[in-house]
């Protein structure tokens, strides 16, 4: 198993420079001599969803055969659901085989496993909680060209909020200009992810009218607010 978090600790051991202890990877450099070699057993990930209104966060881990999620309620810490994918014979995710019966050993185990290697969430979960480094500035809409976007740096993790009364619509645009739809938001939803400082975020009305943007800062923590307001 590999992952991208590898590739910086990879080059710095070809480089001959001193890998940082902090950091989440692990040098591939030992499969670059030894194909055979094994550099970590296991992999893990972490994600939000939002279903019939509520937030859930999601803890996988991924070892050599199995695919394992959790998914909770971010309010109360409720296992809501779980995912189970056997990548031996399924290696696209087609079907969740953790509602089998016979696979309720297998669950226990890979459970204890993943939090064996992980700290436990606490609830309400900290992505309900507002952002508390900084609020990002508000541009309203004035029919001027936008900025570019330019992120780089460490990600802030930035807590959008309508405070509007109507829904908008939030699109993180691309250094080449290109812009992705991330979020609906009705009033007082809210959308927190990870974003890098230099970053533009426009909000579009429901007639993918221009509202605003946001350019994201860097903030105390990395965690800054960004609230549409009531126009």
């Amino acid at each position: 198993l590999v992952e991208f978090v590898d590739l910086y600790p990879t080059l710095c051991e070809l480089a001959g420079l001193p890998v940082p202890k902090k950091l989440p990877g692990r040098s591939l450099v030992p499969l670059l001599t030894d194909s055979t070699a094994k550099v970590k057993d296991t992999a893990f990930s972490q994600f939000p969803r939002k279903q019939n209104g509520r937030d859930h966060m999601g803890y996988a881990m991924r070892t050599e055969r199995y695919r394992y999620v959790e998914w909770f309620d971010a309010e109360n810490g409720t296992v809501v659901a779980r995912e189970l994918y056997d990548h031996t014979n399924d290696s696209d995710e087609n079907e969740n085989i953790a509602e089998y019966p016979e696979n309720a050993s297998l669950l226990e185990k890979l459970s204890g496993q993943l939090w064996q290697s992980l700290p436990r969430p606490t609830f309400p979960h900290p992505m309900l909680t507002p952002a508390a480094g900084g609020e990002l500035t508000w541009h309203p809409a004035n029919g001027k060209p936008l900025p570019p976007s330019k992120p780089a740096g460490q990600p802030q993790r930035v807590t959008f909020r309508n405070a509007g009364p109507k829904m908008i619509d939030l699109i993180w645009v691309a250094p080449d200009g290109s812009q992705k739809s991330y979020r609906k938001l009705q009033q007082n939803d809210t959308f927190t992810i990870g974003t890098r400082p230099g970053a533009l975020w426009i909000i579009l009305d429901a007639q993918r009218q221009p509202l605003g943007h946001f350019v994201v800062e860097k903030k105390p923590g990395d965690v800054a607010n960004a609230v549409i307001p009531q126009l």
